[in-house]
């Protein structure tokens, strides 16, 4: 129902702009000042692969890695945030025991791609910081 006021028009236009808003609330990020930040999540092993191989969750770290991209006479920093997890299994060494001495690890990397260019965590020219987690 329409008035002669324009309470349609008025409607139509707010609405609009609220679309407008919500439609690049995850994109404006991009245009301030602050770095562009990516997150992977942990992978981890199902038990029964750790039982039949004697393998053990060991620990999750979380490493960060970040990288200046430039274009145009702007620039922008990246924050990549990649997860590894450790698995380690003991070895029998005669007399000397059991001893930890088989490690592998699960690595993973969200994907970045920031002005043409791709990122990740053995791109050229990153910086890396490992945090543990448990």
């Amino acid at each position: 129902m329409t008035d002669d006021t324009g309470m349609t028009s008025r409607r139509a236009y707010l609405l609009g702009g609220l679309a407008g808003i919500v439609g690049t609330a995850g994109c404006l990020d991009f245009i301030r000042d602050e770095p562009a930040e990516f997150e992977a999540g942990y992978s981890r092993v199902d038990d029964g692969t750790l039982s039949e191989t004697g393998y053990a969750f060991e620990e999750q770290r979380e490493e960060v890695v970040e990288r200046e991209y430039e274009a145009a006479g702007q620039s922008r920093d990246v924050i990549a945030r990649n997860k590894v997890t450790n698995y380690t299994r003991e070895i029998e060494f005669g007399e000397v025991g059991e001893i930890e001495g088989a490690l592998f690890a699960s690595l993973t990397s969200p994907q970045v791609r920031v002005l043409e260019q791709e990122f990740g965590m053995s791109s050229p020219g990153t910086r890396s910081q490992t945090t543990p987690e448990r």
